[in-house]
């Protein structure tokens, strides 16, 4: 058991370590197209002003994270002073060793665990002792002696108030003293462990006991009745108690290891994240100009990596579509897969259930209803030969405009899964993974759609009009309904500490007319509360 669990730990280890390592080489791979344009210009950069700024604006960031391991590191000295101090854990004397090489509270918790289980087995063979002088050698009376000695292996119960008593951090802000309290959580913790250790005991006992009362009946069967039987089966049972204690210990101490390589993991990246940020943010402002003659940009972004211009977005906005009519105009359209929450009409428009795609972003399409879809063959003798008017169509409830996009091979158009209503069958669906800070600029996950192929997507924009987008037009990332993926950014912000961390940039595309169409009816969807949650999922859900 203790081999199983030093292995898990050691595996766990390993793994932060591939993990950290993964997105480091992730975050270099996914913006190479940038750094082969600053690698361009790094004469002409102006160092010193990034430098300094990213290092003033990466501060706040810096000082919460280090306010967060002194708060754990106050909670958990808390913890371990009331396990202490409730004599849950007893302190091992100078002169222990630990058979495996354990030290600190692991080696105190096994200390523990030996120990009591000692006085555990001494109290018992005193009872059998005592009652044999009494002439109790039956069977009957082993019960009840088991029973009293368990009852003195129940842990004691901690006073949490006292325990946590004082429990605060001391910090000073503009040379005036502030005291961060976590009374709550320390009490709310100490209460849980209490309860698993409490959970943890009554089960042992009663499987101690149910143990004893088996293993009596087994010699009651046998025709025997004595105290050296009694003995041994007291023994074992105690002994299978304690070693249940110590596979407890084990387990938890192992969780313990893993929980905390994990939030070191989840910090690690949330540096390595948060340096990403500020370090993105002024290399892609439009005010942090190229010291040259040019006075160009010093970086635009994408979500391409690939070189390669983009190119206008082809689209109509209807109310409806006439699927016969396009797969009339276009070879090669046989068939659409339209959302179980569109309106359906006409011929062949009956529900067909399919599953297109189907590894496609699953979590996004079974939160959005557009896992499973409804197939609609254009191609099919009753579409062909219907007339006009019983033409397949299909629609929005309400009054919602359809955004139909022609896709040409060797375009990558970028969508959001929630506003996915229909595409066809030359278009396949993918769902990319980056570690590139455009996803968290434009609104997007680290996992993001595409479309590609040749065919249409149609989506559902949330407003009743559409734009294409200028070159030089800034704009909400919300309000960003669909694009090429070679689309080039900047950012229009200020750049203040506030600014960075709280404010939304817009974002302007200096790309062709048209690579982004722009859902009119989409702005300041994202509150502040909707901020803070896209970028604490930057930082510690890089994944």
């Amino acid at each position: 058991m203790e081999s199983i669990l030093v292995g898990v730990g050691a595996a766990a280890g390993f793994g932060g370590l591939i993990f950290i390592a993964n997105y480091l080489v992730q975050l270099v791979l996914d913006h190479q197209h940038e750094w082969r344009r600053l690698k361009s210009l790094f004469a002409n950069l102006p160092r010193k002003k990034i430098a300094a700024l990213a290092f003033i604006l990466w501060l706040p960031s810096a000082a919460l994270v280090l306010a967060g391991l002194v708060i754990n590191w106050q909670i958990q000295t808390r913890l371990v002073e009331a396990l202490y101090a409730g004599k849950l854990i007893d302190l091992a004397p100078a002169d222990y060793t630990d058979p495996s090489g354990r030290t600190g509270i692991e080696k105190d918790t096994y200390f523990t665990i030996d120990s009591r289980e000692k006085r555990t087995q001494e109290r018992f063979n005193a009872d059998l002792t005592a009652a044999q002088a009494n002439g109790d050698h039956k069977l009957s009376q082993f019960p009840g002696i088991f029973s009293s000695v368990l009852e003195v292996a129940r842990p004691p119960q901690i006073d949490r108030y006292k325990a946590c008593k004082g429990a605060n951090v001391p910090i000073r802000i503009l040379g005036k003293k502030l005291n961060i309290g976590f009374k709550t959580i320390c009490r709310s913790m100490i209460g849980s462990i209490e309860a698993m250790i409490m959970a943890s005991y009554e089960r042992n006992r009663r499987a101690a006991e149910l143990f004893a009362s088996d293993e009596i009946k087994k010699i009651r069967q046998a025709g025997a009745d004595g105290v050296s039987a009694i003995s041994t089966i007291g023994s074992n049972a105690i002994h299978k108690t304690y070693e249940n204690y110590r596979n407890l210990a084990g387990v938890v101490f192992t969780l313990l290891l893993v929980l905390s390589l994990i939030s070191y993991v989840l910090l690690a990246t949330a540096l390595i994240g948060s340096f990403n940020i500020v370090l993105g943010r002024l290399l892609f402002d439009a005010n942090l100009k190229v010291r040259d003659d040019t006075n160009s940009l010093l970086a635009t972004f994408r979500l391409d990596p690939q070189p390669g211009d983009a190119i206008p977005l082809k689209y109509s906005l209807s109310d409806e579509i006439n699927l016969k009519k396009i797969s009339q105009d276009h070879e090669g359209v046989n068939s659409w897969f339209v959302s179980l929450d569109a309106m359906r009409v006409g011929a062949g428009a009956h529900m067909c259930l399919s599953l297109p795609c189907p590894i496609f972003s699953i979590p996004q399409r079974l939160v959005s209803r557009r896992y499973f879809m409804s197939r609609i063959d254009v191609a099919s003798k009753a579409v062909r030969q219907a007339p006009d008017a019983h033409a397949p169509v299909i629609s929005m409830k309400g009054d919602l405009k359809l955004v139909c996009i022609e896709i040409v091979e060797g375009q990558e158009v970028v969508f959001h899964v929630g506003q996915l209503l229909a595409f066809t069958n030359g278009v396949r669906l993918q769902s990319i993974y980056t570690a590139h800070l455009s996803t968290h600029l434009v609104g997007l996950g680290s996992f993001y759609s595409i479309a590609r192929g040749s065919g249409f997507l149609v989506l559902v924009p949330e407003g009743a009009d559409v734009m294409k987008v200028s070159k030089g037009l800034a704009a909400p990332p919300a309000t960003l309904l669909a694009w090429d993926r070679r689309t080039e950014f900047r950012l229009a912000q200020e750049t203040s500490v506030m600014g960075i961390w709280l404010n939304e940039p817009s974002v302007v595309s200096e790309s062709v007319r048209g690579a982004v169409i722009l859902d009119q009816g989409a702005g300041g969807k994202t509150g502040l509360l909707g901020r803070l949650w896209h970028l604490f999922r930057y930082l510690f859900m890089p994944f």
